[in-house]
Parts: structure tokens; C-alpha cells; sequence
């Protein structure tokens, strides 16, 4: 993808080289000459002076000598619209996978895709054209919008509520309108009243 189709798609500002390519996205400390990547806030446009990226999506009034940059309104939101050109979703076959747990009184549209052991508890409620990669847990009474993108080991606590079209990446926790990114250290657990408790 050239980066003047970019600037045609986010309706950005080009300073720069438009005719250069970009084949994915990264963020500003790993991009590289093929990568998308976009900086916002002090911390972030410091960070975008040292970036290798082929391209940068700034704030609009942003100027980066010598880097090409596309200025826009809201440069977070355009990169991820352009990540999702980029990164088109690979196509999934609607189903169950027969190591998948899902209690009767869960309900399913029909076209969702959930995959190795995944578990669904009872009263869970998802929506049409979801995915749910290997290993993702909904707890009792959850409901999952339609279109949603749930990567594998992502744990939906109990009674959790997700709207439509939403990504939760690999690891990640969601406890009503709590979401935590689990890592290794410092770990983090979540309590019953929907806090994170971080251990070292």
C-alpha cells in the first residue's frame, strides 16, 4: 500500500515521499521502513523523532523534519483504520470446535467460530460473525456483541458485557468494565469487586 493511498484513505496531510510502500503496521519503537506506525502526546512525537518508520501518522500541526509523515485529526483512529486494510481478517469457517465447551443454556448465533478449547458458560449471549481463538473463556452471563475478534486466552469474567466489533488481544482479562492486559510480571489477578490487584 503506497502511502499517497494512505493519505487518500484517512484524508490526511502528506509530507513527504508518496510514492513509498508500506506492507504493515508496528508500534513507534519497533517500526521499520515498511511499517506503518502513528505518535500522539509529548511522550509519543519524542519517541517519533528516533522512529525508523516508513511512515508516521501525527496530529494535525505536527511537523517531523526529514521522516514522512500523514497529518490528521486523530491519528490513533486512522491507524488502526489502515491496520485493518492492511491486516485484512483471515477467513474463518462458521462452527464449533468438537474440544470446545459450551453449556446448553448458552446461545450462539449461528455463523460464530469457536475455536480449540474454548469454554462458554451458561446464559452467555454472542453475536453474529464473532470469532473466539483457542482458549478463550466467557464466563456465566456474558454477552458478546456480533463481529467481535477475541484472540486466543482472552477470559471474559462473569456478566461481562461487550458491545460489537470489538478486538481483545491474546492474554487479555475483561471484568465488567474492566479490562487488564495479563503479563507475567508483575502479574495481575482480578478481585470479585472488578479491581486489579498487581503482585510483583
Amino acid at each position: 500500500m503506497t502511502i499517497d493511498e494512505i493519505v487518500r484513505l484517512v484524508n490526511g496531510r502528506l509530507q513527504g515521499d508518496g510514492s513509498q510502500e508500506v506492507h504493515d503496521v508496528a508500534s513507534i519503537e519497533r517500526a521499520g521502513p515498511d511499517d506503518l506506525t502513528f505518535a500522539e502526546g509529548a511522550r509519543g512525537l519524542a519517541k517519533a523523532g528516533a522512529s525508523r518508520a516508513g511512515c508516521i501518522l501525527v496530529p494535525e500541526g505536527v511537523s517531523l523534519p526529514q521522516l514522512t509523515t500523514v497529518a490528521v485529526p486523530r491519528p490513533k483512529l486512522s491507524f488502526i483504520r489502515t491496520a485493518a486494510v492492511l491486516r485484512p481478517k483471515p477467513a474463518t469457517t462458521p462452527g464449533i470446535h468438537p474440544t470446545a465447551v459450551v453449556d446448553p443454556l448458552a446461545s450462539l448465533a449461528d455463523d460464530v467460530c469457536a475455536g480449540p478449547q474454548v469454554v462458554i458458560e451458561s446464559g452467555v449471549m454472542v453475536g453474529p460473525g464473532t470469532r473466539l481463538g483457542a482458549g478463550v473463556f466467557l464466563g456465566e452471563g456474558v454477552t458478546l456483541g456480533s463481529q467481535c475478534v477475541l484472540y486466543p486466552r482472552v477470559t471474559v469474567y462473569p456478566g461481562a458485557r461487550i458491545g460489537n466489533r470489538v478486538v481483545l488481544h491474546a492474554g487479555v482479562g475483561w471484568f465488567r468494565r474492566l479490562w487488564l492486559r495479563l503479563c507475567r510480571r508483575p502479574a495481575i489477578q482480578v478481585s470479585p469487586t472488578g479491581r486489579g490487584d498487581r503482585r510483583g
